[in-house]
Order: structure tokens, then C-alpha cells, then sequence
């Protein structure tokens, strides 16, 4: 009974305590390696993407961050990963096919043209 108490107690602290938000845990782990004088590439859209302008200011200044602290050497670099829309939407189709339901094909012309040619 007591060790049932221990685990009730230990699993309570354990759900109040705040998980730590993703810049301290980056914070906190940039210490256990010596990356100074590595190069590093910011690439928000690697290319390709799509990403909302709110969402690219947040990652080039978490990146930028990062670089800094990490003392990195910042390499101005043009990433071009080719588009992955088929494969992503080969993928997606048995989901999708369930989501779609009776709206398909009726919906047809509102799909991506990956979605539509697969």
C-alpha cells in the first residue's frame, strides 16, 4: 500500500511540474557539445515549402539564436530539396479516402493536383 501511495504522490508532482518549453530545453542541452566554429545553414522553406511568414520570422530568430549561442559560423546557403507533394499524397490516401467519404467525387476539383493524380 505504501509504494502505491509513492507512485499516486510521484505521478501527481510529476503532472503539475511545467514541461519545459522547447528554447529552454534547447538551452539546456547546447552546453553538452562543442559546436563552435561549425557552420550552420538557416533554410526555413528547404526550398520548397510553404510557411507562413509569422512562422519563418520565429524560426530564423530561434535559429539565429541558436547559431549565437552555439558559436556557430552562419553560411548563407540556397536549399532546394525537390517537392514532395506525390509522395506525401500517396501516403495520405487511404486516410484521406475516409475523411472523403460519400464527398467524393463530387469534391474532386477542390483537391491539390497531387491528390487528384493519384
Amino acid at each position: 500500500m505504501i509504494l502505491r501511495a509513492g507512485l499516486i504522490r510521484a505521478t501527481a508532482l510529476t503532472r503539475a511540474t511545467p514541461k519545459p518549453s522547447s528554447r529552454e530545453r534547447l538551452e539546456a542541452n547546447l552546453d553538452s557539445f562543442d559546436l563552435a566554429g561549425k557552420r550552420a545553414v538557416i533554410s526555413i522553406d528547404l526550398g520548397s515549402a510553404v510557411v507562413e511568414p509569422v512562422q519563418s520570422a520565429l524560426l530564423i530568430e530561434l535559429a539565429e539564436f541558436l547559431i549565437t549561442k552555439a558559436q556557430l559560423i552562419r553560411v548563407d546557403l540556397a536549399i532546394h530539396l525537390p517537392n514532395g507533394g506525390l509522395e506525401w499524397s500517396l501516403s495520405n490516401l487511404i486516410g484521406l479516402a475516409g475523411a472523403l467519404g460519400d464527398k467524393y467525387p463530387a469534391c474532386h476539383d477542390e483537391l491539390t493536383p497531387e491528390i487528384r493524380s493519384a
